[in-house]
């Protein structure tokens, strides 16, 4: 099993919550790999995955299986990150500079996006 290791899944990592009929190999991962190693490779039986990438499996015959378990339970919709040595203290201070994401198919991203280009710059010019 593939999967950040998150405070609720620290059962299954030390074994005090077992699968019935089989034996754990719980890998903790950073998401971004898991995510990566499971849809480009299948690598692993159980993997943590995005609902949007999951969903864009199916057209493509994918064969996952989801199971509706939260691993993170982050809302992440809320938040914008930006380094604590950053000048930036508002979303109008990012007016002309670089803006980054790590893919369009994460929902929190685009959520994000979406705040930061109503009433602010537009993307092309952000």
């Amino acid at each position: 099993m593939a999967s950040q290791g998150y405070d609720r899944m620290q059962p299954l990592r030390d074994g005090t919550v077992r699968l019935g009929g089989a034996e754990l190999n719980f890998l903790d991962l950073p998401v971004e790999e898991t995510f990566l190693r499971m849809l480009k490779f299948g690598e692993f039986d159980i993997a943590e995955l995005l609902l949007s990438s999951y969903v864009l499996t199916l057209g493509r015959g994918a064969p996952f299986v989801a199971v509706p378990v939260f691993t993170s339970r982050a809302f992440r919709h809320s938040s914008i990150y930006v380094r604590a040595d950053s000048p930036i203290t508002d979303p109008g201070d990012l007016a002309g500079r670089t803006v980054g994401r790590s893919t369009r198919s994460q929902p929190p991203c685009g959520s994000a996006t979406c705040r930061l280009t109503q009433g602010a710059p537009r993307p092309s010019t952000a």
